[in-house]
């Protein structure tokens, strides 16, 4: 999340700069179009990366279910909030592993906090070293709230 809106901060200071330094003829009209682009790729970014395909069909199943259920729509809206940051949360591991060097398997398991769906726990599968694990860690720790208590390391 923070990572998306860094990129967003920096798409829109980048605009307002193109936008400010745009001249007031033609060429300018399309810059500031161009601008207005950048903002607009940059907030749905996160759209393109996410998986789509099962969001919809789980949005589809809504139509189809008794009208007498008694599971409120919030818990159906949680569950499909929890799989997107399910999903942002693994990709968003599997990156920062990377870029320490480690080729490794992610499953994150999310909680109801607040009434919002985050983070909870991790099963890591790879053969880290002791410094990559170390560091991978932390960050999990540091960025995603996820303590090494709830960080499960499996041998591969």
């Amino acid at each position: 999340m923070r990572a998306y809106l860094l990129r967003l901060t920096a798409a829109a200071i980048l605009a307002a700069v193109l936008r400010k330094l745009a001249p007031k003829n033609g060429a300018g009209q399309a810059t500031r179009l161009g601008a207005g682009l950048l903002i607009l790729l940059a907030a749905l970014k996160p759209l393109a990366e996410a998986d789509l395909m099962r969001a919809a069909l789980e949005l589809g199943q809504l139509g189809t279910s008794d009208v007498l259920s008694t599971e409120p729509l919030d818990v159906t809206a949680n569950s499909l909030l929890a799989g997107l940051i399910r999903d942002e949360a693994e990709t968003y591991i599997l990156d920062k592993a990377d870029t320490l060097g480690l080729s490794i398997r992610a499953e994150v398991e999310t909680k109801l906090w607040e009434d919002y769906p985050v983070p909870w726990s991790v099963r890591l599968y790879g053969e880290p070293t002791e410094p990559q694990k170390a560091a991978l860690s932390k960050v999990l720790e540091e960025e995603l709230g996820i303590p090494a208590a709830r960080q499960e390391w499996i041998d591969m």
